[in-house]
């Protein structure tokens, strides 16, 4: 069970001007994923942000997606690159694969509280309540 936005073509094109690069991931029949990130400056400095990095939760399709956006990051000349993954789902794993860690508090942004109400006795409860199964990304805030 999963609740999301429709991350369609139509919504990609619609959150993510020409500022960002669109990554797609795909098996030998389907699409698994897409990634959207983008360069910053900071005091001069490039930075990478990884803003939305959705897969699908049977394969381990990220690492392939990330490691595009990486080879992307670098050929801009990014220094560093962030992103915001809910921590410890299976993309914050597989981000953690592919080099990246996780900021000491005191570096990182400020926390995202999210509420949760589910009616008592939906069928859903546990699953809704359970956070291993969402996904949020920095698209999901103002900082994109």
């Amino acid at each position: 069970m999963g609740i999301t936005v429709a991350r369609d073509r139509a919504f990609l094109q619609w959150r993510f001007s020409a500022d960002y690069r669109l990554f797609l991931a795909r098996n030998s029949r389907v699409p698994i994923g897409h990634a959207a990130a983008r360069i910053i400056t900071r005091d001069g400095l490039k930075i990478g942000m990884i803003l939305d990095c959705v897969t699908t939760p049977v394969e381990p399709s990220a690492l392939s997606l990330l490691a595009s956006i990486i080879a992307w990051l670098r050929e801009q000349g990014a220094v560093a690159a962030i992103g915001y993954f809910i921590r410890r789902s299976a993309l914050w794993w597989q981000i953690h694969s592919a080099g990246f860690l996780r900021l000491p508090h005191f570096c990182g942004s400020r926390p995202y509280p999210v509420c949760v109400s589910v009616r008592p006795g939906d069928s859903h409860r546990i699953e809704l309540l359970n956070s291993s199964y969402w996904h949020m990304s920095l698209a999901d805030s103002d900082l994109a």
